[in-house]
């Protein structure tokens, strides 16, 4: 298997009515002796985050599309990581989502670690839905459009981590064989990335992630919040509505998208990437 940047392209969108004129589209394609990917990855700083996109998933049986939060290691047992996983040979409702690791190396099982289960009211994978990962210090709590669909509690990732979304397959037991010539796309319209870091103001030197290459600091004295904001009283991806605090930030941020002027939430969307590195 081989990752290829040439696998992951903005292209125009061909749906009738289309609510975006592009998406970002990450294919993976069987070769005859092998099989190309993609996949793209955070920096590794994010500690509890909550994150949205709008995607689907088509394409011929084979493939592997996943979002996930990763730490690695050099054991199975040290591995942190809770991900979303979809299947192309499986039925179109159908998605599992696990905290890692979800066996030992002696093939041991973990059921508490999984959700193998199907999206709610008839969703389809292979139509646009809003998925969303809610990474807390307790639990992983997974969304399709904006019903909860699993939980989990058992091994959380607590480390910070990277973010990767990759398309893939590799003729395993997991996602089985492609034939020669086919291939598969996760496409996303939008992504949305509100999280939380784990150095100090003070510790970074060094800022190349986040709008204008930045992190959010904390704004005040102490431990004292100044503004609260959210993102989920706009219908609108992108956009920050403003609850209460400091005016004067409430009046720059008012009606803007929130990846040009909040630095606690990546956003993205018409082809523009602000993940910081392709593979």
């Amino acid at each position: 298997m081989v990752n290829s940047a040439n696998n992951i392209y903005i292209r125009t969108n061909p749906d009738k009515n289309p609510a975006s004129k592009t998406y970002l589209s990450m294919r993976t394609n069987r070769q005859q002796d092998f099989q190309v990917a993609s996949e793209f990855d955070s920096i590794d700083r994010f500690q509890f985050l909550s994150i949205r996109f709008l995607g689907r998933v088509r394409g011929a049986p084979g493939a592997c599309m996943a979002m996930f939060t990763y730490v690695p290691a050099d054991e199975i047992k040290n591995v942190q990581e809770a991900d979303m996983e979809i299947l192309t040979r499986e039925d179109y409702d159908r998605v599992h989502y696990t905290n890692h690791p979800g066996y030992s190396i002696e093939g041991e099982v973990y059921p508490k670690a999984t959700r193998n289960t199907t999206f709610p009211d008839g969703l389809k994978w292979n139509e646009w839905v809003e998925h969303r990962m809610d990474w807390t210090p307790n639990q992983s709590i997974w969304y399709a459009n904006g019903k909860q669909v699993a939980n989990i509690s058992f091994q959380v990732p607590r480390d910070p981590s990277l973010m990767i979304f990759n398309t893939w397959g590799d003729g395993g037991v997991w996602t089985q064989n492609m034939t020669m010539g086919e291939e598969a796309y996760m496409e996303m319209q939008w992504l949305q990335l509100l999280y939380n870091t784990s150095e100090t103001s003070d510790k970074r030197k060094r800022d190349g992630a986040g709008p204008k290459g930045r992190f959010l600091r904390k704004r005040g004295d102490g431990n004292v919040c100044r503004m609260v904001c959210s993102i989920d009283d706009e219908d609108d991806a992108g956009v920050v509505t403003w609850l209460w605090g400091n005016n004067t930030a409430s009046s720059l941020l008012a009606g803007r998208s929130v990846g040009a002027s909040f630095g606690g939430l990546i956003s993205w969307g018409l082809g523009l990437v602000v993940l910081a590195r392709w593979i």
